[in-house]
Parts: structure tokens; sequence; C-alpha cells
């Protein structure tokens, strides 16, 4: 069984500290982000192993540190919502309490196994999950996960898109917003939101009673992003992403998007500059060179028509469904000789 981490910045809705436990609730996944892996989990994908039991609440990730548990668990409009509780008892538990407390600690990640999924346009839908655990973690990137979650980024929330035209006056629809906004609904009028509640690049305002996103809003926060050096690395990249898909909607060309031309690479060092120019980040492209070399070392044994030793082990058929449809028009510019370094 492979199991896969999702990590997430946890936004606590509530925080107690009673005589003996530090007791605490929130989302620790969410629906509808595609993440840095090019998933995203759906609403329902939890409905089943919540009914069979209830994920353990460790540290780290680690299977012989439980930090406590949760009390309650269960998928609302967000993604997934919990309750949980830390003993004070537990040097462990009680010190990650505190750090929670201050803010220290403020990342949630989950320990899961993929049931069922979908492709649709490059993207894997999951569908279905076995959640096992939820782990309070130092950092929300892990060197062995295939996830990667995005700090304090807004989720893609696929805003109906205001008529062209429509007037765009920052300050008052920010103030239209606010007052509009219930339940934190505001927060998908921007790109940005971090764990102190400050929100950044508005893109959005209310129309005819409703958030839509507005094209010159769209544009503007472009502009602004493109010349910022506010953001890590991985949260640029995913505000580009979310940018990218409302141009498309409106019909206007990102000025996000760059091409390369993929004839000229000869060896991997040249894929990966490929990738670079093309926008991705460090850890992007590190998995999606990972993933090629995998890709690349199955189309070979198949064209030698030579079966790998222990095929059960060398050959993963959700890894091929992943990626394969991606990477054949990108296999298919890789000069026979690559195909040989990529096992090397």
């Amino acid at each position: 069984m492979k199991i896969k981490q999702m990590a997430i910045p946890f936004e606590l809705k509530g925080f107690k500290e009673q005589d003996d436990t530090f007791e605490f609730e929130g989302h620790i996944s969410t629906f509808g982000n595609v993440d840095l892996g090019a998933d995203v989990i759906i609403a329902g994908a939890f409905a089943q192993t919540l009914k069979e039991r209830m994920p353990k609440f460790l540290w780290q990730h680690r299977h012989d540190k439980v930090l406590g548990i949760f009390t309650e668990a269960y998928e609302d409009s967000t993604g997934l919502y919990v309750k949980g509780k830390l003993p004070k008892k537990v040097m462990l538990s009680r010190e990650t309490g505190e750090l929670m407390k201050m803010g220290a600690l403020d990342s949630f990640s989950i320990g899961y196994s993929v049931v069922d999924f979908e492709m649709k346009d490059g993207i894997r839908i999951l569908k279905k999950l076995n959640l096992w655990e939820g782990s309070v973690v130092t950092f929300p990137m892990n060197e062995n996960a295939t996830l990667i979650g995005i700090k304090s980024v807004t989720p893609y929330n696929d805003l109906p898109v205001a008529p062209e035209g429509t007037e765009w006056k920052r300050a008052a629809a920010i103030d239209e917003v606010k007052t509009w906004s219930k339940d934190g609904e505001e927060k998908a009028a921007y790109l940005h939101c971090d764990n102190k509640g400050s929100m950044k690049l508005p893109i959005a305002k209310v129309v005819d009673g409703k958030l839509q996103a507005v094209p010159a809003a769209i544009i503007e926060a472009a502009e602004e992003l493109k010349d910022s050096n506010e953001y890590r690395e991985e949260e640029k990249a995913a505000m580009v992403r979310n940018l990218n898909r409302y141009f498309e909607k409106i019909g206007v060309d990102s000025p996000f998007k760059k091409s390369y031309d993929f004839s000229i690479i000869k060896e991997m060092k040249d894929l990966n500059e490929a990738l670079k120019a093309l926008g991705l980040t460090n850890s992007e492209r590190n998995i999606f060179i990972s993933k090629t070399k995998d890709v690349l070392s199955k189309h070979r044994d198949d064209a030698d028509g030579n079966e790998p030793e222990n095929e059960a082990k060398t050959k993963d058929p959700e890894l091929e469904a992943e990626i394969e449809a991606e990477m054949k028009s990108l296999f298919k510019k890789l000069k026979p000789q690559e195909q040989q370094n990529a096992r090397t």
C-alpha cells in the first residue's frame, strides 16, 4: 500500500486550554485546491473512510509519536474539519500545544492512500481516499511527499467572471466584499491570505449580489505579482497557476505564459533548464524530472521486450495513469540516447 501525504497551513477555528488538555479545531485538508503535484481532492473523498475509523493524530507522520486524539472528523463545504485534544501530561503533546497556541506550529499534513481517481486535463482528481492519519508538521513541504502544500495561497475558487468592462476601483471593491462577506467568504476574493488574516492581491468584487472575478482586477493583480519579491517561490508559482486559469476564462493571454523549444533537449539537464524557463519551481522540476525518468524507463523496457524483474514492484499503474498522457508528446521529442541516459 502506497501512503501519500498532503500538507496545508492549518487555520485554527478554535483553541482552548483546559486543566488537562489543549483542544483545537480547524480544517486539515481542503477541497478543490490543485497542488504542485497536480492533484485535487474533491468533496466525498473522505466519506467512506470516516465511517470506518477515526484517523490517528501524529507528530510529523511518526507512527511512534502519537500526540492525542481527534474527537471529531467530518467533511464540510471547505474540506476535512477536525476537532482534537492533546494531553498535557504527555511532554511532546504539551510542547506541541504550546507551540500551536503561539502560532509557531501552523501546518497539518494528512497521510492517505488513493482508492479511486480520474484524470482530467492533466489533473488527477482524487475521488476516494483511505485516510490513515493527520499530523502536525513543522514545514508544509516534506521531501518524501508526493504532494506539497502552499502556505497562505488561496485555493482556486473558479469564481464567475464579471462582464468585460466592469468597473474596478480597488478600495471600494475591498470595502464592498468585506460588508458582503459571511464566515470568511471574502478570502475567495484574494489570491493570498496568511494565517494572520492579511489578504493581498484582490481579483474580485460583489456584482449583482455575488462574488465575481473582474477582468481589470485580474490584470492588475498579475502586474503586481510579476514585479513582487514579497512571496516565496512556491507561493508565487501557485498564485501564477490560479491567475493563468482566470486569464483563460477571460480570453486574455497571461503575461506569465512562456514557451520553450523542446526540440533542443538532448540531456536531462536541458530538460531542467526548459522547465525552469517555463516557470516551474525547483521542487516542481524535481518531481517532474523524477516522474519523467520513471516513464522513460518503462517505455524502454517495453520497447526492448524485456520484462523487469519483480514487475509488481517496478511498475506502478497509478503512476503511469497520472503522467503518461502528459509525457507522451515530450517523450517523442527526446532522442533515443537520452532514453538510455534516463535509466542511469
